[in-house]
């Protein structure tokens, strides 16, 4: 291996303290005389104190991250890119790969210096690094923050010449994605200018992040609009191309599996240290895994899916250790899905053959535990159409208010005790506090004239959580004393909803198949009449999203092979056009090499600190 160089930081520091060394060996070849020291002294006292005034100011200044903002690490096309937008790019880099070496998926070391430690290029090569040097994670960084650059600036560029603009909704994403930052800032205990130095570098304040945001935003729509150009000049010729040659990508496939596990055998063992007990173990033996065999091939005899049922369900009375077993049914699987079933590679290319016909069925032994007969229904399809909605919706979860605590501890007060309390004496139950609580319906006689319609499937008598109740009236009325428009819901939903997975998106769900949500909502959105603008309010009790689903309906359509496949190939389309991008895109040039040190500095230094702090509380 080759030797080793110093980074750019050890080498800016070594001649740093050269210059500072160079410097206080002068100085201290200098004397003044006792008949002028008085003057000196107030000289040099009027001095310090203006000294100790820019000091001041400095580290105001340094605070601020003006300096970082104004110092240009290098350029793009012209453009100056300052110090804390690389910063930006370059923690993100760090950031984004942080979680992934916690868990060691890649051998980024969290409590090291990332220039102290080699890159091994599981994340792909560093262009242009040179062969005789080894490059470190901090290198890595570095690439990937400047090809970003590239990539964003020429996105930018692209969209401009197209006239491609971001949108009022693109604006509502990036002032959402601002408010969600300043709220996990405010949960760190963190101001939202902090929280952002903290995470990006000194340099960043809110209007750059936003600046950074918007650019993103648009690079986002070019790639968006870019997306639905290429779906709309795909030819069937090549959707059906791309389908017949990515078959285990694309088609379906629909089975029977029934697994019948080898009996286990148990075992004695006496141990050869004498006074200690025989250990036992249980496993199954060559004779048992044979009996699971030739079960297997028992069923595998079935011609229908009705006999292989009718065979499985005589060997589950006969066979005690399949007592627990079952046929599996796996309809419209993906390859991926089937693999979750059984990863052998005969199995999967008896799976995923074209030859193999509906009836036909195959055995694996695994050698182990036990055999699996499988049973094809419909070999490998193209997906059937199937019907999927659009809608919005604000979660209102039900509210575990001060009565039901009250209720519980009652209750384990009556268990603990062995007096029964007077009844005149004891706390309300869980039901008695909430009927307290009064919520009267929404009155809607008033919205009949509407061109949508309004549900309200709860009552206040029947509602099981008054209080999470009576919130989602309040949004419903508030919506309709409002704009009756998607985006006035969309507001309405980022403001109020508790459903994390989609508050950003102003309660957006797209293409929900069938069976993904909870029955109350699907129905309601699934009823005959349906239409676009609807609106309405729905309960649910179960373990999981449970409380009151306020939803708006936007459309209801079908998809269908031909769907993914087009997302694909377009997808693959602009993923050519986006190297383009960044192989045709202007060079970086004016390279600050002290700036761009700095930036590898900062992280260095914190990861340096967090590490010692963790050291100090371990000790």
């Amino acid at each position: 291996m080759a030797k080793q160089e110093k980074t750019k930081a050890e080498l800016y520091r070594e001649e740093r303290k050269k210059r500072l060394a160079k410097a206080a060996k002068k100085n201290s070849k200098k004397s003044i005389t006792s008949q002028s020291a008085k003057v000196a002294g107030r000289i040099i006292t009027v001095i310090l104190v203006l000294a100790i005034l820019a000091a001041v100011g400095f580290v105001v200044v340094r605070q601020t991250g003006i300096i970082e903002r104004s110092k240009t690490a290098f350029t793009i096309d012209g453009e100056p890119i300052s110090e804390a937008e690389y910063e930006f790019y370059y923690m993100s880099n760090f950031n984004n790969y942080y979680q992934y070496a916690q868990y060691g998926y890649i051998s980024l070391s969290t409590s090291e210096a990332p220039s102290s430690q080699p890159y091994d290029g599981a994340l792909g090569q560093i262009e242009g690094f040179p062969e005789d040097q080894t490059p470190m994670w901090s290198d890595f960084f570095e690439y990937s923050a400047k090809q970003q650059l590239k990539y964003i600036k020429s996105c930018i560029a692209t969209a401009k010449e197209e006239g491609i603009e971001l949108t009022d909704e693109d604006y509502k994403a990036i002032d959402s994605n601002i408010d969600d930052f300043a709220e996990h800032a405010k949960e760190s205990n963190y101001s939202a200018s902090a929280y952002l130095k903290a995470n990006y570098g000194k340099g960043m304040n809110t209007k750059l992040y936003r600046s950074i945001l918007e650019d993103q935003q648009l690079a986002t729509a070019l790639q968006n609009a870019k997306t639905d150009e290429y779906k709309g000049k795909l030819t069937n010729k090549e959707i059906n191309e791309e389908y017949k040659n990515n078959l285990t990508t694309y088609g379906k496939i629909s089975l029977l599996s029934f697994n019948i596990p080898a009996e286990q055998v148990e075992t004695t063992v006496e141990s050869e240290n004498e006074g200690e007990e025989p250990t036992t173990s249980s496993a199954p033996t060559e004779e048992t895994l044979a009996k699971a065999a030739a079960e297997a091939e028992e069923v595998a005899k079935a011609e229908t899916a009705a006999e292989f049922n009718s065979l499985a369900r005589k060997i589950i009375k006969e066979d005690a250790s399949a007592s627990g077993s079952s046929v599996q049914t796996s309809t419209d699987s993906s390859y991926e899905d089937i693999q979750s079933v059984c990863s052998d590679e005969g199995f999967l290319a008896w799976a995923s053959d074209t030859k193999t016909q509906a009836g036909e069925t195959y055995v694996y032994n695994d050698g182990t535990s036990g055999s699996t007969a499988f049973f094809m229904v419909e070999s490998i399809h193209k997906a059937p159409d199937s019907e999927v909605y659009d809608s919005r919706h604000i979660l209102i979860k039900f509210v575990e208010d001060e009565a039901d605590e009250v209720a519980e501890d009652a209750e384990e007060a009556i268990e603990d005790s062995e007096e029964v309390v007077d009844s005149e004496d004891a706390e309300p139950t869980t039901e008695e506090a909430k009927e307290e609580i009064n919520v009267d319906a929404l009155d809607l006689s008033k919205y009949d004239d509407l061109e949508f319609t309004v549900d309200n499937k709860v009552d206040g008598e029947s509602a099981k959580n008054k209080e999470a109740y009576k919130k989602i009236q309040d949004i419903l009325e508030e919506y309709l004393k409002g704009e009756h428009t998607e985006d006035a819901f969309a507001d309405l939903a980022t403001k109020y909803t508790e459903d994390t997975g989609s508050s950003e998106t102003g309660g957006l769900y797209e293409d929900t198949k069938v069976g993904d949500f909870v029955p109350p909502y699907e129905e309601w959105c699934l009823a005959d009449g349906r239409k676009a603008g609807d609106v309405g309010i729905v309960e649910y009790e179960g373990d999981n999203y449970k409380g009151y689903h306020l939803i708006y309906f936007i459309d209801k359509h079908n998809t269908t092979w031909k769907d993914t496949v087009k997302e694909s190939l377009a997808s693959a389309k602009f993923n050519e056009y986006s190297e383009e991008l960044v192989k045709n895109a202007p060079e970086i040039e004016n390279v600050n090499d002290k700036v761009c040190a700095e930036v590898v500095a900062f992280l260095d230094k914190i990861i340096k600190n967090n590490a010692r702090n963790a050291a100090a509380q371990a000790g």
